[in-house]
């Protein structure tokens, strides 16, 4: 995998925040393996040359003895600029943080490969309070390191645009390709014969949340040859590899999104770009967004009023918000919406809120159906029933997703007396075990 150094375009990306130049600060020292041979000397003019005299092993050369001070918690950006004297060289950055543990698992370690950058991000945990650079250069021939920087930076949600997210290339049995990255990160990923697939996959798996959901989005140009290719990503928990195929016209980019779920001992997401027929794809974007835990659903849900033993219907109002008209003191009305259910994750914990202003002699309950072959929960999860007063109030329910549920539509039930009650929003929100102590559970359960 070929790359190429652009230092105002990793400043521009990165958000750097602090940069430090390690080359001129720090004692370098020489280490080979022990079949290779070689020399490391400082030149006049500041630069490293690591030179491979033989032509098996590799040699390296680190600041092992003379570490950098980072700050747990932060994200920084190790980069090496380098020059080597024969493209048959190939070079991989290693970045050891001797915290409570000197190595993590899995390492922090770029895949081989030739070019002019060695990079890799990492956000230093919370024992890791020094760092260590390692560059390793493997085939015969000289290597001119120019510089080696660490700056602290607030990543973005594209991995393609950040030059530290290291991709590595694998064909399948039977398939042949290769890939290379251009200067702005695009990925070109070729398929030259076989039936299988080949592709493109992260190096090390992106930190995640724990119990969190995300959405990847990838978009790129294909060959006109190119009739499959696709994105497909894994939380390490899940049992099966989702996927889907990339969609668009000929000629123009074409985009797969995927959501994954994780669970609660899941601590890095895995992204494929996957290359079924025979041409090319320059892979132009792969974002990795977290969804949002509260989700408003009035705007965006088709919604309707449904007697139950009374008579009424719902309005739309110029504002957005809804009024359920009801017209006799008998039965309830029932406002929910129409069209596919809502996604949830089994053993996690939603809260369900309405803000409503009911009409005098009203009242108000949220219940939600949790649909299931062959027999659904009975009775419906209700929360607590909510009286008039005249104001705006919270109508809402606490529920615990079951491991046989997975997608919910709430209900908001209006019974009592005959009047106007205004829905002013619905929203459903994601809460994991922490989130949910903080929660006043009186206010919800019956």
């Amino acid at each position: 995998m070929k790359r190429f150094f652009c230092s105002i375009a990793v400043m521009f990306v990165c958000s750097s925040l602090y940069a430090a130049e390690l080359l001129e600060n720090r004692e370098w020292k020489f280490t080979k393996t022990w079949n290779a041979a070689g020399t490391l000397k400082k030149l006049a003019d500041g630069t490293y040359e690591l030179e491979n005299t033989g032509n098996a092993g590799s040699i390296s050369m680190n600041c092992s003895e003379d570490e950098f001070a980072i700050t747990p918690g932060k994200t920084y950006l190790v980069t090496i600029d380098l020059q080597h004297s024969s493209p048959e060289m190939k070079h991989s950055v290693f970045v050891a943080l001797p915290g409570a543990r000197y190595v993590r698992k899995p390492e922090l370690r770029s895949p081989r490969e030739s070019g002019n950058l060695a990079a890799m991000e990492f956000t230093a945990r919370s024992d890791e309070r020094r760092l260590a650079v390692y560059l390793t250069v493997s085939g015969t021939g000289k290597t001119i390191v120019k510089s080696v920087k660490i700056e602290e930076f607030t990543p973005v949600p594209d991995l393609i645009k950040r030059p530290g997210i290291n991709w590595n290339f694998i064909a399948a049995p039977g398939a042949k390709g290769s890939m290379k990255r251009a200067s702005d990160g695009t990925l070109h990923i070729e398929k030259t014969s076989g039936n299988a697939h080949v592709m493109a996959y992260l190096t090390l798996p992106l930190p995640i949340k724990a119990g969190k959901s995300y959405r990847v989005t990838m978009s790129g140009l294909p060959s006109d040859s190119v009739s499959r290719w696709g994105l497909m990503s894994h939380s390490g928990s899940q049992k099966s590899w989702p996927s889907k195929n990339c969609t668009g016209e000929k000629g123009a980019l074409q985009t797969a999104s995927l959501d994954v779920e994780t669970a609660a001992n899941d601590t890095g997401l895995r992204v494929y770009a996957v290359l079924h027929s025979t041409g090319s794809v320059d892979v132009k974007s792969i974002v990795v967004e977290e969804l949002a835990s509260k989700t408003e659903l009035l705007p965006i849900k088709n919604w309707v009023a449904n007697p139950s033993g009374s008579k009424g219907k719902a309005v739309k109002n110029a504002d957005g918000s809804w009024r359920i008209e009801k017209l006799d003191d008998k039965g309830a009305m029932v406002f929910t919406f129409h069209g596919a259910y809502l996604k949830v994750i089994p053993r996690r914990h939603y809260l369900v809120e309405w803000q409503i202003q009911l009409a005098p002699g009203q009242k108000a309950n949220s219940m939600t159906y949790l649909p299931v072959k062959p027999k659904s929960r009975t009775p419906w999860p209700g929360g607590k029933v909510v009286d008039a007063d005249g104001k705006i109030q919270t109508a809402g329910q606490l529920i615990t997703v079951q491991d046989n549920e997975s997608t919910m539509r709430p209900h908001l039930v209006i019974s009592g007396s005959a009047g106007n009650a205004i829905v002013k929003s619905c929203s459903i929100t994601m809460l994991d075990d922490e989130e949910l102590k903080k929660i006043d559970e009186s206010l919800y359960r019956k």
